[in-house]
């Protein structure tokens, strides 16, 4: 493993708490989603993150060999950094996850305070997780919307919002089956 790779693991694991505590089929449905929605290495001059592999960007970790980064340590990157602190084990998964997407484009900060205004807002609904999920869809439509980014990216943000709904939607199936 690359060393600055290892030392971001690691500091990220000391921050966290620990290794990722996904359960084998929430890190199979999450790794085929990074690898469908943000795919393999992608150097794209206008995206303000800069060189960017499964997601993580040289941007946010400037520091790694982003060329050079496995999926396995772009998953505990994404465990440790975005699902951990955010809590995201507490809640229901098709929630969890759309709250965890969310991070990764929005990021972490910016969904925690969604996270609380949608709990605020909606208070008599407050277990409802589909108004929960839907409410916090609606909020990244605006956060996306409002980037001076918007016009070269725009569109695929707001296909990838589409298909979040589509893959909360089909969790939320596989879950309430499984109970």
């Amino acid at each position: 493993m690359d060393k600055e790779v290892e030392k971001v693991l690691n500091e990220l694991k000391t921050i966290a708490g620990g290794n990722m505590n996904w359960s084998n089929y929430q890190q199979d449905i999450i790794q085929n989603w990074i690898i469908t929605v943000e795919g393999g290495y992608v150097n794209n001059p206008q995206d303000p993150g800069g060189e960017t592999k499964y997601g993580i960007s040289k941007r946010a970790y400037p520091n790694i060999d982003i060329a050079k980064l496995t999926l396995e340590q772009a998953l505990n990157i994404y465990y440790n950094a975005y699902w951990q602190p955010l809590g995201l084990d507490n809640y229901p998964f098709p929630f969890a996850f759309v709250c965890f997407d969310c991070s990764i484009l929005c990021g972490p900060r910016w969904i925690s305070n969604v996270m609380k205004n949608a709990y605020l807002d909606l208070q008599s609904q407050a277990k409802n997780w589909d108004i929960q999920a839907m409410y916090v869809l609606r909020k990244r439509i605006d956060y996306h919307t409002h980037d001076p980014n918007f016009r070269e990216f725009g569109q695929g943000w707001l296909n990838r919002v589409a298909d979040l709904m589509q893959e909360y939607i089909r969790l939320r199936a596989v879950f309430v089956k499984e109970g």
